[in-house]
């Protein structure tokens, strides 16, 4: 919770840290929902963990394209030093539905 409020802080006076961060919020995310279900995943990466919930039906399509969304505009912003106010804040909305996501489904 902390990452993702801290990513919405940034959006307008430091978008490339709000893109930084909300990624984090969706690392943090996945490595729950893996211990949650006792679920093994070959590999470490974001990628790896997003792959194996999908595969065990823990993530519709709609919530891995919402992982995926937040994973790949992080990565531009590490790799690229991209920053775009526009997509941080798209990523920071991302992030309230991933938030918001298991509530929903309980």
């Amino acid at each position: 919770m902390t990452l993702g409020c801290a990513a919405e802080s940034y959006v307008h006076t430091d978008p490339h840290a709000a893109m930084v961060k909300a990624p984090l919020f969706g690392e943090i995310m996945t490595k729950h929902l893996v211990t949650l279900v006792n679920l093994t995943v070959p590999g470490n990466r974001q990628v790896d963990r997003i792959n194996a919930l999908s595969g065990a039906d823990i993530l519709v399509p709609q919530v891995r394209a919402w992982f995926e969304a937040i994973r790949a505009t992080g990565n531009r912003a590490v790799h690229e030093y991209y920053a775009n106010v526009r997509e941080a804040l798209q990523s920071v909305e991302t992030c309230f539905r991933l938030g918001d996501w298991p509530r929903r489904e309980a």
